[in-house]
């Protein structure tokens, strides 16, 4: 049954759910793990992680983001036939060739990205065939995006975590789990994905081959075009994926307890990302509506609501967070509890790449995407050099305040630099006000390590009293009812 009779709203509401959900089962896994796998163990695993997902866009070529952009540029069925054949063909043999050479590199690799002389070969041989799978899979995910198939995609989102949900729970029921039979159990979740997908992909050829037109199994030429478009992607995304995780790689290499601290850190900064279950709600629920507005100063004014609604918002979720991550790692095994004090890093890196991701609507509004690669590809070169400096140093804190550092440059270049072309008016107060909330609530929880049933009553009530202040807030401000267009006037 359909909530609201606006299909767009629909599609959000679709959008919204899989997502979230996706997300929640990640989180979901931690207990389990922790329980499995030494911070060690779970540094191997974030590490190899990072890999897969740099090696995926060289897999892809950057061609899904051409299979996007093009799809409906195309005059008739036919042409769009060419381009997703042309389009599986590139990407497939490209990731044959790439994945064969992994297999062949899979020791030195191994020894490459992993600090310590055990042999991972044979979970970089894992991580690549996860990829090698991932990468068609995803592309079913890409044309049900494009065609706005919102329940399709987000119940396809979902196999995967189910899947490897499911396999964690039988092998640990079994006392099989371990880190090998977990990549295994990834791997299986990969293929089982693939093997759905298909279901979807067979149903989009078939209705594009109802009208019979012509079609080409594979254009060259139209690969040249759909290569030089999408090439240019992968050394942006290369960069974003950088400033991620490329912290968890280079302490395993410079910090004085190599492993362990990247263990800790990966799953202190995976908590604090809870964060982005929040931030998650603004990219397919708000953006949308502020992308397709036509008249500019409307769009502005929206903006400049909607900025104002997620720091405001943003900041209670994010102190709850930070207030509770000592109640959460109760959950997880006592061999990561070092990472409870830690979990602020994540929450207000991922606060400010949300804060960051509404700055540049402006950008994508005026069609000037070039500012937003230069952005993100200095601040990964920040954060790498910050990195280098301050881990050999500090340690788990060098990178955690590297992070911040670089998600708050992405915040400050992006809001000068919009605010000098597209001059939208945001407030940059709440960014100032934010982030001293944030800190002084995290420098509380790092200092107070108590955790009782008394601290927890007290957290409650403070808890209660915010949410009831942001809801008074947020309703007499009316923030939501404007973003979404049921007040037109300027508030």
């Amino acid at each position: 049954m359909k909530i609201f009779k606006i299909p767009l709203i629909n599609r959000l509401l679709n959008y919204s759910w899989g997502t979230f959900l996706n997300k929640f089962l990640i989180f979901l896994l931690l207990p389990l793990l922790s329980r499995v796998l030494q911070p060690e163990e779970y540094a191997v695993y974030s590490i190899l992680l990072l890999f897969a997902a740099l090696v995926s866009h060289f897999f892809q070529m950057g061609l899904h983001q051409s299979l996007m952009t093009l799809y409906y540029k195309q005059p008739d069925n036919g042409a769009k036939l060419t381009l997703i054949s042309t389009t599986w063909i590139a990407v497939g043999i490209n990731s044959v060739l790439l994945t064969a050479l992994i297999l062949f590199l899979r020791q030195p690799l191994g020894a490459l990205l992993i600090n310590s002389n055990q042999d991972f070969s044979l979970l970089v041989s894992l991580t690549a065939l996860m990829v090698f799978l991932d990468v068609f899979y995803s592309l079913t995910l890409v044309l049900l995006n494009i065609r706005q198939q919102s329940k399709e995609y987000s119940i396809l989102n979902l196999t995967k975590n189910l899947v490897t949900i499911a396999g964690v729970f039988l092998l640990s029921f079994c006392h099989y789990l371990d880190i090998k039979t977990f990549f295994f159990v990834i791997v299986t979740a990969s293929l089982v994905s693939l093997l759905h997908s298909l279901f979807y992909f067979k149903s989009i050829w078939r209705e594009l081959t109802n009208n019979n037109l012509p079609y080409s199994r594979f254009s060259f030429p139209l690969f040249k075009t759909i290569l030089r478009f999408g090439i240019f992607m992968v050394p942006a995304t290369f960069a974003v994926i950088s400033l991620q995780s490329a912290d968890r790689y280079m302490l395993n290499l410079l910090s004085e307890r190599t492993l362990y601290d990247a263990g800790i850190y990966a799953i202190a900064y995976k908590i604090g990302m809870i964060m982005s279950l929040f931030t998650v709600v603004f990219d397919l629920l708000f953006f949308p509506y502020i992308m397709q507005e036509n008249n500019m100063q409307l769009a502005k004014n929206r903006l400049r609501m909607l900025f104002s609604f997620y720091a405001f918002s943003g900041t209670l979720i994010a102190v709850l967070i930070i207030l509770f991550s000592r109640e959460i790692f109760l959950v997880l095994d006592s061999s990561y509890n070092e990472g409870a004090s830690l979990v602020f890093f994540g929450v207000i890196s991922m606060f400010l790449r949300g804060m960051s991701n509404i700055l540049v609507l402006g950008f994508y509004l005026i069609k000037r995407s070039e500012a937003i690669a230069l952005a993100s590809a200095l601040a990964a070169l920040l954060n790498i050099l910050l990195n280098w400096l301050w881990i050999p140093h500090y340690g788990i804190l060098g990178a955690g305040f590297a992070s911040i550092i670089a998600y708050l440059f992405i915040v400050i270049f992006n809001y000068v630099s919009v605010e000098r072309v597209f001059k939208a008016g945001y407030k940059a107060g709440w960014i100032a006000a934010s982030l001293l909330i944030m800190i002084i609530v995290s420098f509380l929880n790092y200092s107070f390590t108590t955790v009782n049933w008394q601290m927890f009553a007290i957290k409650l009530a403070l808890s209660a009293f915010l949410g009831l202040l942001g809801y008074l807030y947020i309703t007499k401000r009316g923030y939501v009812n404007y973003l979404i267009g049921r007040v037109k006037d300027k508030l």
